[in-house]
């Protein structure tokens, strides 16, 4: 969202400046505010062009101030809340996940440009595909040399605009280095680097362009595979659904600044909106949405969970690949394993690896009353696992 808006804000100003009419200096402040307002760091973008359009088209200034004017007076309302959120807990994850620093600069920088935010290059796009798209726009540098125009000098402001605002504002105040705050910045990155590959004449053209284009094919091949993709919630939504829309589900809610869980979400999407779900390690979902964002909230105990699980099937969502007789013998599971190179290793590993403890917890607590009754694993590059339970007859009670 922050990207497309960005982009609009860039192609309107673009439109403002060669016209002069008010309707493009209108959709420039309203997209400039809403590209603020979906994603703080898009504000780089902003200042970059517009200190760009005050320098090539001074004949403006007085429409270009006019217009930041009324996206600032827009963002206004929202500025206590960007104080609360500069200094909350949720900024400083930041910190902890990604250092700021050279190493991370070095290593995120690359996989912005040609890579995944959670795979390595190495797989995504792989080898061949980093060979690809650098011979082809480096190549294309060399034999091309590319003529510089106002224009270009924009497309060149607008690729470095997020790395290097980030970095100086990561290096002087509050760290919020990460690959993915860089998003708005890469159609910047995108036309800088389609120029490169396309500067040379002739058969060289054909080559460095076809080049980049077959790099970045071989990417968006591997993201098919079914291990590169995002954690798959919708299928578990649609598997527990397959089975009614009366059983109890308890899902672990990764820590993230909304109340809502993906799961909540997915089964929203999958025609079951508004589901009571147990959240093992966390609090009630009303608690959650009462809180401030990223606030200390008591979890609710697994023994009361587990009091409150009565229906006949009972399907836990949770990340990784942990059997289940292992959970119910103890929270003790070797992150890696379970979650995978990208989620099992490092600071990840060490978060992630936490939540297994309440949910094992919570299958003790269940004190026997079911029984198990199928596991499914779903692959991503952070794996999940649905259990499905069945709850014994007073017959069949005991020990799981």
């Amino acid at each position: 969202m922050a990207t497309a808006l960005a982009l609009t804000s860039t192609l309107a100003l673009l439109q403002a400046l060669d016209s002069g009419r008010r309707g493009w200096w209108a959709l420039y402040a309203v997209a400039s505010c809403a590209a603020v307002y979906s994603h703080y760091t898009a504000l780089f973008v902003l200042v970059a062009q517009a200190g760009w359009a005050l320098a090539v088209h001074r004949e403006r200034a007085a429409a270009l101030l006019g217009a930041n004017l009324v996206a600032a007076a827009g963002f206004a309302p929202w500025l206590p809340a960007l104080v609360r959120n500069t200094h909350s807990f949720g900024t400083k994850i930041f910190e902890l996940l990604d250092p700021f620093g050279w190493h991370a600069i070095s290593h995120d920088v690359v996989r912005w440009a040609v890579g995944h935010p959670f795979l390595a290059l190495g797989t995504e796009p792989g080898p061949v595909g980093v060979v690809l798209i650098a011979a082809g726009v480096i190549a294309g540098a060399a034999l091309g040399r590319p003529a510089p125009s106002p224009r270009g000098w924009l497309v060149a402001l607008l690729a470095l605009a997020t790395p290097v605002g980030l970095a100086l504002y990561s290096a002087v105040g509050t760290d919020t280095w990460d690959v993915r705050n860089l998003i708005c910045s890469w159609p910047g990155l995108a036309l800088a680097m389609a120029a490169l590959a396309a500067a040379p004449r002739g058969w060289w053209r054909a080559l460095t362009i076809g080049a980049v284009t077959l790099g970045y094919t071989i990417g968006a091949v591997n993201l098919l595979a079914a291990d590169h993709q995002r954690p798959d919630y919708a299928a578990a939504a649609q598997l527990i659904l397959a089975h009614g829309r009366s059983d109890s589900v308890a899902i672990v809610a990764a820590p993230t600044p909304g109340p809502y869980a993906a799961m909540d979400a997915s089964l929203d999407y999958a025609g079951d909106p508004g589901r009571a779900l147990e959240r093992i390690g966390s609090g009630p979902l009303q608690e959650i949405m009462r809180a401030a964002p990223y606030a200390p909230l008591a979890p609710t105990p697994p023994a009361q969970l587990a009091a409150r699980t009565t229906s006949a099937e009972l399907f836990m969502v949770v990340p990784g690949t942990v059997p289940l007789a292992q959970l119910q013998r103890s929270g003790a599971v070797n992150a890696r394993r379970a979650l995978g190179p990208v989620f099992g290793t490092g600071i990840n590993g060490r978060l992630l690896a936490t939540v297994y403890v309440p949910v094992s917890a919570y299958l003790r607590a269940l004190a026997g009353r079911y029984a198990a009754a199928r596991t499914v694993h779903l692959p991503g590059f952070m794996p999940l696992s649905v259990y499905m339970l069945r709850r014994r007859s007073p017959l069949q009670s005991g020990p799981p």
